[in-house]
């Protein structure tokens, strides 16, 4: 995991020390590092030989602070109120040159070197390894544009890379690269994301710390959590904050053991996502599997509902032709058109509203007159009575469409 928001707090602002300074006999030279709790041992030492190293400070003159909280530090005698930004750019400088000496004293570190005639640049540290390739260090704290003009980072980065030096960027802890969310997590600037989209690593370095952020972010795949690099749509990072001389230069840049463990838990986080991919895809082939069988169940169901509709339909048909058929042959009939001029009247011919009773209309109305109105005319008749003469005569019908009828229990 990263650091907490407290340490992330003191990598960004928890110390504005001065910790450096220069000699008095040199004042273009290396910078003198005041090591934690030795202000007292250097205080005499410090304003007999030792300056501001900003060249044109009216009061170079220096001494030291030892704190009880935080870390010792130089201080002017009188004066000083030098821009943050710019004591800690000299500051962060030389905070390299010390990691490159300690790291690596093979290669030939020097600050602010030209590279002219190859290219109008001046490094801000220029690190040669014994092969001859070339590493170009450049700590920004200050504001930079990204495309526009001759000075600007896009510029700057090509013509580094143009003449063969790998160009190295490297935030300040401070003020317009470094937004703290106060969560945790810090903002990504569109400096940030234009390294990453450049496809460099991302750093930042507190020179009076001596350390270095390493940013990250959160992914998850299922319950699995993996630490993976930022990239250029990133809004905001977790941090490690480690010592510099966590990091090694290599021809190509910098790099940190960060970076390794961070492409491990890429391939990690992949190889999980493939299997939850693979997994989701076998459920989702397993639920359509699931629903085709469901779909061709009901549609079975639906066919075998049909063909029973369609059997019974025909079976119906076949029925009231038969029905039809034998009332056409009946002597019932023969008798009705005989005593009808052999017509059937309309009384007998009412064209019923739902088959309910299985018989050609005509017959069945033509039992119900004979035998129930026609000789009780005045009497009550139900619908019971007219039932009892179609089971008198075999004729079925739906006894579930009468049973509400009057008179039909």
């Amino acid at each position: 995991m990263g650091h907490t928001p407290g340490e992330v707090a003191a990598f960004t602002s928890g110390e504005t020390r001065l910790v450096y300074a220069a000699r008095k006999d040199a004042p273009t030279g290396p910078l003198v590092l005041l090591e934690d709790n030795t202000a007292l041992e250097m205080r005499e030492y410090a304003k007999a030989h030792l300056r501001c190293f900003v060249a044109e400070c009216p009061t170079p003159e220096f001494t030291t602070v030892a704190r009880r909280s935080g870390r010792d530090g130089f201080k002017h005698l009188t004066g000083g109120g030098h821009s943050e930004e710019s004591l800690f750019h000299k500051q962060g400088k030389h905070a390299l040159l010390g990691w490159l000496a300690r790291r690596h004293p093979e290669v030939d570190a020097r600050l602010e070197v030209s590279l002219l005639p190859v290219v109008n640049r001046r490094a801000d540290v220029l690190a040669v390894h014994p092969t001859g390739e070339r590493v170009a260090l450049e700590v920004q704290y200050s504001h930079l544009e990204l495309a526009e003009g001759s000075e600007s980072w896009a510029a700057r980065t090509r013509d580094y890379q143009d003449a063969g030096i790998a160009p190295v960027w490297i935030l300040g802890h401070r003020g317009v690269h470094f937004t703290d969310r106060r969560d945790g997590t810090v903002a990504l600037g569109a400096l940030g994301r234009a390294i990453l989209e450049a496809g460099m690593p991302l750093w930042w370095v507190n020179p009076i710390l001596g350390t270095v952020a390493v940013p990250y972010v959160i992914s998850h795949v299922g319950e699995r959590m993996f630490q993976l690099r930022p990239t250029s749509e990133t809004r905001a990072v977790h941090l490690w904050v480690d010592s510099l001389d966590t990091l090694t230069l290599t021809g190509a840049g910098v790099h940190s053991p960060r970076l390794d463990f961070l492409d491990q838990q890429r391939r990690a986080h992949d190889d999980a996502l493939a299997a939850a991919r693979a997994h989701e895809a076998t459920a989702e082939a397993e639920r359509n599997k699931q629903a085709a069988l469901a779909a061709k169940n009901a549609a079975q169901r639906a066919q075998h509902v049909a063909a029973k509709a369609a059997r019974l339909e025909r079976a119906l048909r076949e029925r009231l032709r038969a029905q039809e058929q034998r009332w056409l042959e009946s002597s019932m009939r023969a008798n009705v058109l005989a005593a009808h001029g052999n017509t059937i009247p309309a009384h007998l011919d009412v064209t019923p509203s739902a088959d309910a009773i299985w018989a050609h209309h005509q017959h069945w109305q033509a039992l119900v007159f004979g035998h129930v109105m026609l000789n009780h005319i005045g009497d009550t008749v139900t619908v019971r009575d007219c039932l009892s003469v179609l089971d008198e005569h075999r004729i079925q019908y739906n006894a579930d469409a009468h049973r509400d009828c009057p008179g039909s229990g």
